[in-house]
């Protein structure tokens, strides 16, 4: 790979990378408004990619102390944002859940609030910066998805 090429690579990565950490963030701070703290919002967006964890399976994801993902599984539960369930196949093992509650927001609210983060940059660019973004990312996921193999 050319020299410049290289740096193209690494400049547009450390776009994307900023680009999903500040919509992360945007969700977050609507988090952090309903009184969660941020290792309860990881705990809560581990367990919406992968439900149905353990204590021991979820402590690993997150990078806590069994006893830390403990209290805090204990905490969101009195919320009800979580609940806690019996293993079918071994009984010894409880199981955590996000409850209705939480599956709603990540459906209807989180989706709104990264959105709106989006609509507010559009709205600051001029009507022609925000043609070169749009054919900008479409050109980059287009050449992605034809050198991946991967579509979304």
């Amino acid at each position: 790979m050319n020299p410049n090429l290289s740096q193209q690579v690494e400049a547009i990565a450390d776009h994307l990378v900023a680009i999903r950490r500040l919509m992360r963030q945007a969700a977050n701070i609507d988090l952090a408004a309903l009184g969660l703290t941020e290792p309860q919002i990881n705990v809560l967006r581990v367990l919406s990619m992968t439900n149905g964890l353990s204590i021991k399976q979820l402590s690993q994801q997150v990078g806590l102390a069994q006893s830390t993902v403990s209290g805090i599984v204990d905490r969101l539960k009195q919320r009800e944002l979580l609940c806690i369930r019996v293993d079918e196949a071994d009984r010894r093992v409880t199981r955590i859940y996000t409850t209705e509650i939480v599956e709603s927001y990540l459906k209807h609210a989180l989706p709104s609030q990264r959105l709106n983060l989006v609509a507010q940059a559009l709205e600051a660019a001029q009507p022609d910066e925000r043609e070169k973004m749009l054919q900008g990312l479409a050109l980059l996921r287009k050449y992605m998805e034809q050198k991946g193999g991967v579509k979304s």
